[in-house]
Parts: structure tokens; C-alpha cells; sequence
């Protein structure tokens, strides 16, 4: 059975949060995302006047979080909203649960909420309403759905640009009479083979839907689509269960359950070491960091705008540059290296030097990378007594620690030698 989710409005056969409770899509296939709702309810979740400092009242999901529920592929369904952003209402003022301390900053403004603004693509959207539909356009997998003329508020222009990582294909449900997509399918696809979380498909899709005027509610196209594509869920086994049952426990439920989530606590962290297979950015910064406190060693965390990292030694002070690309290393890589070390090595009292990690054309299977260093870039290495390791190589350093083909002093040793491009060979490769 397919792992689903609803967010906004309680649907029988799947897992709920409401706006202003935060869960992490990645962990579903599914995902249903009642725009719509939010846009009736939204004096429940924005308002004028909010203290500073005081988090915001909702929670949208997050764009990259998104993206990589889909490029794993998982589904986003979203009901339309009529509208393209709201705003609370003029006297809708924030009620906290706990009295504002008086010291609190009371920061006036009207919020608005872009309702498309979590998903991970630039769409464009307009909110002039029409009657006109092409019934021609309508697509035959959803006559089911569209089956005639509606009236409509939201529409969208036929085309999505691709980026560097992640390709789109945009298809129309169905149009106005003028061409533009009433509803839509937006496949989405990562351009490399490299899959996030290991699943076989790395494309997924985005249904965009109007509810439409015909007596349709959010359950009802949400149990449809279930029927049509996902006929894996049975829908006659969900929502049988009594409503008081989960008031009660059997005798070692709560035990089981609190070992289900240290075991899923544990397997979620050690899933994220295959971040440093293909992340790039904070993803892959906090994964490298991870890596070598696992290795035994101190590490230091991100300076904004100074570094990514340090490595403490007994002897040095090692700078980090983390970095994640589709290209190999690059002279702008290792120069900010080398600014770093510049500025910075007067703040310890040991001698400073630098560490880049890369994690080099990181949308390509492992197996298939080939590390490449010319003799411009190693020069430049080497003049300045840097030393690059590839976040592949940091894989195959916890896999040896594991094992114990090699110790942490081992560790230390490579990073204090003379070599230009740490490698750990006496590890079997993963790859």
C-alpha cells in the first residue's frame, strides 16, 4: 500500500496534518494538498499583527523537500484555490496561547500568502476567472473528472523552464478556449541518474486540479484519483476502524512503538550519509561535517561567508569548502579556499590550512564518475598546501570505519600528509 498524506482536510485513507503542523513529505509517496481549504481558512493561520520573533502560524511545505518527494517518485495532488495569494482580514488579529511578553516587539503589516509559492518550479499562474472550456481539450484519462463546461478562476501558461538538475514536462488536463491549461500534469524528472532515497523511479508528478463546480468535494476527487491511478490502496479496508479504538492500547503497543521510532530515528540518520552521494549545498555541508565527527574527529560548523566547516588537529587547523556540482573542480573552487585560509589564519594559534570537498558531477551514478584534476588545478593545490577529497571518497572513509579496514588514526593520518587528493584505497570501493 502506498504511503499517503493529506495536508489541509482529513481524507479516511490517509496520514493528516493541518496547516499549522509540520510533518516531512519526504517520508510519503502520496501527497494531497487541499489549497483551496487554505484559502477559506486563512484567519485561522495569518494575521495582521504578529510579535517578532513569534513563528509564523503556518506551514507550508518546503520547495527542495518537495522537489525531492518528486524527483524519488513520489505524487502531489493539489486542489486549486480560487485565487493566487490571500490575506487575513482587515480586524484579524493574532491570539496567542501564551500571554506576549511586554517586551515583545508588536510588528505591524498585512502578511500575504503566495499560495504557489512552495512548489519548486516557476509557474505561471493567473486568477481571472472564465466559463469558456474547450471540451475538445479535455483530456481522456480524466473525463471521469471534467466532463463538460465549468467555471474556473485559475489558469496557467503551457510551459515550465527546465533547470540545471531537474527537466519538466507540462501537460494540459484541459484548456479555455484560448489555450491555457485549466488543470494540469507536471511530470518531474531528475536529468541524472542519481535517484535521492534509492527508489526505482526518479520521476514523479504534480496533478494541479480545479474543484469543479459539479458537486465534487475534496474527498471525492481525492478518493477517484486513488481509484484511478493508485489502485495498490484499498479503499474498502481504510477507515473501518472505530473512531474511539486508538483511545485504546494493547498491552505492548507503546513499548513496540517507541523502539519503531528510535529504529526510525536511527535509520533516518543513517540514511542521510547517502547525501554524500549526490546533495549539494547545506544538505551536503552538514553531511560532510557528520562524516568526519563520525571519523572521531572535532569539527567545527559553518562561519557564514568565512567558511564551511573546520577540522580540528592536534597540530592544525583544517578549513573546509564543500561543494557540490555537475562540473569537476573548478579554479573558482579551489580560489575560495584559498581566500579563506588567507583571511582566516590568524584566528587560531596552530597552523591553518584547507580541505575542499567535492562532490564532483553528483547527478551521475558513483560507478560512473571519473575524479579529474589538471596540472593548473593540482599546481594551485599544491602551491598553497591544500588538499581535495572527493565526498564519494568520504562514503567509502565510513563504510572502511565501519568495517574496520581503517581506524580514525588513520583518518588523521591522510589529512596531515603530503597528498594532494586524499583517497581512501585500502577500502574497498561501494561503487
Amino acid at each position: 500500500m502506498s504511503e499517503l498524506l493529506s495536508l489541509g482536510t482529513e481524507l479516511e485513507f490517509a496520514d493528516y496534518v493541518d496547516w499549522n503542523e509540520t510533518t516531512n513529505i519526504k517520508d510519503y509517496e502520496v501527497v494531497f494538498v487541499d489549497l483551496l481549504d487554505l484559502e477559506k481558512r486563512k484567519d485561522e493561520f495569518l494575521h495582521s499583527y504578529v510579535p517578532a520573533g513569534y513563528k509564523r502560524q503556518y506551514n507550508l511545505p518546503n520547495p527542495k523537500d518537495v522537489l525531492r518527494l518528486l524527483t524519488s517518485g513520489g505524487d502531489l495532488i493539489v486542489c486549486l484555490p480560487t485565487t493566487t495569494s490571500v490575506k487575513p482580514s482587515e480586524d484579524q488579529e493574532w491570539e496567542p496561547e501564551e500571554p506576549i511578553p511586554d517586551d515583545a516587539l508588536i510588528r505591524p503589516g498585512t502578511p500575504i500568502l503566495n499560495l504557489f509559492s512552495w512548489l519548486p518550479f516557476g509557474l505561471e499562474v493567473s486568477d481571472e476567472p472564465g466559463k469558456s472550456v474547450d471540451e475538445g481539450s479535455i483530456d481522456d484519462g480524466w473525463k471521469w473528472y471534467f466532463d463538460g463546461q465549468f467555471s474556473w478562476e485559475i489558469s496557467f501558461k503551457n510551459h515550465i523552464p527546465d533547470e540545471d538538475s531537474v527537466e519538466y514536462q507540462f501537460h494540459s488536463l484541459v484548456s479555455n478556449r484560448y489555450g491555457e491549461a485549466l488543470a494540469a500534469e507536471i511530470m518531474v524528472k531528475s536529468k541524472g541518474g542519481m535517484l535521492p532515497t534509492g527508489s526505482e523511479s526518479n520521476q514523479g508528478t504534480v496533478y494541479l486540479l480545479p474543484l469543479v463546480k459539479t458537486g465534487h468535494s475534496f474527498d471525492d476527487v481525492a478518493e477517484k484519483v486513488v481509484d484511478n491511478f493508485y489502485p495498490e490502496v484499498d479503499l474498502e479496508t481504510v477507515g473501518r476502524h472505530p473512531d474511539w479504538l486508538s483511545e485504546y492500547a494493547a498491552p505492548r503497543e507503546k513499548e513496540l512503538l517507541g523502539k519503531i521510532r528510535e529504529l526510525e530515528d536511527e535509520l533516518e540518520e543513517e540514511r542521510l550519509r547517502k547525501d554524500l552521494l549526490w546533495e549539494y549545498d547545506d544538505e551536503l555541508e552538514n553531511a560532510v561535517r557528520s562524516a568526519f565527527k563520525d571519523a572521531g574527529l572535532t569539527v567545527g560548523g559553518e562561519v557564514k561567508n568565512r567558511r564551511d566547516g573546520s577540522i580540528e588537529l592536534d597540530d592544525r587547523v583544517i578549513l573546509l569548502e564543500i561543494k557540490g556540482q555537475e562540473g569537476d573542480v573548478s579554479e573558482e573552487n579551489i580560489s575560495q579556499l584559498i581566500k579563506w585560509v588567507d583571511r582566516d589564519g590568524d584566528e587560531f594559534e596552530r597552523d591553518v590550512t584547507g580541505l575542499l570537498v567535492m562532490n564532483h558531477r553528483r547527478l551521475t551514478e558513483p560507478n560512473e564518475r571519473e575524479f579529474q584534476l589538471d596540472q593548473e588545478r593540482y599546481g594551485m593545490l599544491d602551491r598553497n598546501g591544500l588538499q581535495v577529497v572527493t565526498s564519494l571518497e568520504l562514503f567509502k572513509m565510513l563504510r572502511g570505519l565501519e568495517a574496520g579496514d581503517i581506524s580514525e588514526a588513520d583518518v588523521v593520518e591522510k589529512l596531515k600528509s603530503e597528498e594532494i587528493v586524499v583517497q581512501f584505497d585500502e577500502v574497498e570501493s561501494p561503487f
